[in-house]
């Protein structure tokens, strides 16, 4: 489930501020530093009383490269991020997709160790899709989420045309992304995007209203669980054709939410629901071949799913964690230096899960753990200028029933540090659709970006 609770929010940033500060007072030798700060304006076409009509975001991002002693065998990298709504002070989310020491090229120009967290490319489907099967995804923006790194230790060795990593933590942090919480019974979130579980049901063909309680286990239970991991490649990164393999024992990054519900006659109607995040562990294979030229690459991917969960309580049921095959094909084209063309295909096949609940229960659904389950992809990047980009993308939901048009362009202005950038979002999405795309449905927004680089 891509949002994340407060208190659960509250715990991340416990998390990270200690993490950030400790790699931050640990660099004395600076090798780069930038960041940037930006201010976005939305604008709906449509009016709705579930958000507003236009508001205004932010977003700060701050990276730093150093070096460690007057030998430089270790490197450390820090990337935080802070965004927000500015009508709201509880939407400010921080987030660290990188704090990580590792071994220099002095150290070893094969051999690398790191300690931390760092985005290492696990699977090309990973990366086109953000499904979150290896990478974790920092979902502020649950369309376009970030890829950030998993935290532990790993040893990387690699060639010219052979490469071997294996990574291995005896903790694990959740991935997070839209801020939510409760009131009055509600799920809220101050950011327009987020896909909020139903706020009704129907019984005996009358509406009948759901009051959510939220139950969240320890900080022990959501951190300790161990991850190993142990990927093979072979063939070169920018040239020729490629193969690897990676398997491991992990658990599933998005956190997984249970809920009992029942129902309540007195004093008025309503379902009582309560949830229970829960870190569930899954057994996970992915197997990727593809050929990468210049100006063309092309590749395939197959991935095997395994889910472990525990046994829920009576009248407790969960999304569906059935065992899941992923397969996906990628291509990318670049006739011209300036123009650029990908496509994508994606299959999620997922066997039915049993849920459990007992008799007398009402059953809430609740969103699936996949963005997309049958999904084709296409994108158009142009340079028309040093200083002026563009980029558009569609994608067809085939299984959840919708569309969706994004575009964006952008223009570094002359001489100056500042960015000036527009973009569109468009939406079709059919009346029952259960999809990612499904609550976006009214929701066409142009934005407006003015960004600082720094």
């Amino acid at each position: 489930m891509a949002v994340v609770p407060t208190e659960m929010r509250a715990q991340g940033k416990v998390l990270l501020v200690n993490a950030v500060a400790a790699l931050l007072l640990a660099c004395p030798s600076l090798v780069l530093a930038g960041g940037s700060a930006e201010l976005q304006s939305i604008s709906y076409l449509r009016t709705s009383p579930d958000r507003f009509t236009s508001g205004a975001a932010f977003a700060l991002q701050y990276e730093r490269d150093a070096v460690l002693g007057a030998s430089k065998l270790i490197e450390a990298r820090t990337s935080v991020t802070l965004n927000g709504f500015a009508s709201d002070a509880r939407s400010l989310t921080p987030e660290a997709p990188e704090f990580y020491l590792k071994t220099s090229d002095r150290f070893s120009s094969l051999h690398s160790i790191t300690l931390g967290r760092r985005i290492q490319g696990w699977s090309r489907m990973d990366e086109a899709w953000s499904m979150g099967a290896w990478a974790p995804r920092f979902s502020w923006n649950p369309l376009k989420p970030a890829q950030v790194g998993l935290f532990g230790l790993s040893y990387e060795y690699r060639s010219k045309i052979f490469s071997l990593r294996a990574f291995g933590s005896p903790v694990f942090l959740p991935e997070r992304g839209v801020p939510l919480r409760v009131e009055n019974g509600k799920l809220v979130s101050p950011n327009p995007d987020a896909a909020i579980p139903f706020e009704s049901v129907s019984l005996l063909n009358q509406s009948v209203p759901i009051r959510y309680s939220l139950v969240m286990p320890g900080i022990r239970e959501l951190v300790l669980h161990p991850s190993a991991i142990t990927q093979i490649r072979v063939g070169e990164e920018q040239n020729g054709p490629w193969s690897s393999l990676t398997a491991g024992v992990k658990p599933i990054n998005s956190v997984d939410v249970s809920a009992s519900a029942g129902l309540v006659l007195q004093p008025t109607q309503f379902i009582d629901a309560t949830l229970n995040p829960r870190v569930v562990n899954h057994r996970i294979a992915t197997l990727e071949a593809g050929w990468k030229a210049r100006s063309f690459e092309a590749w395939g991917s197959l991935t095997r799913e395994l889910p472990m969960p525990d046994a829920l309580p009576s009248g407790r049921s969960s999304s569906q964690l059935g065992a899941a095959t992923l397969s996906s094909l990628g291509m990318g084209w670049r006739p011209v230096r300036p123009l650029q063309f990908e496509a994508g295909w994606l299959s999620v096949n997922e066997q039915a899960s049993s849920s459990e609940s007992s008799d007398g229960d009402v059953e809430i659904a609740l969103p699936s753990r996949f963005r997309f389950k049958h999904s084709a992809r296409a994108a158009l990047h142009w340079e028309a200028h040093e200083r002026l980009r563009y980029s558009t993308a569609f994608v067809r939901d085939f299984e959840g029933q919708g569309s969706w048009l994004s575009a964006e362009a952008q223009y570094l202005l002359p001489r100056s540090r500042w960015r000036l950038g527009v973009g569109a979002d468009l939406f079709s999405v059919d009346q029952s659709s259960t999809g990612l795309l499904g609550p976006y449905q009214g929701n066409d927004r142009f934005q407006g970006r003015l960004t600082y680089v720094f």
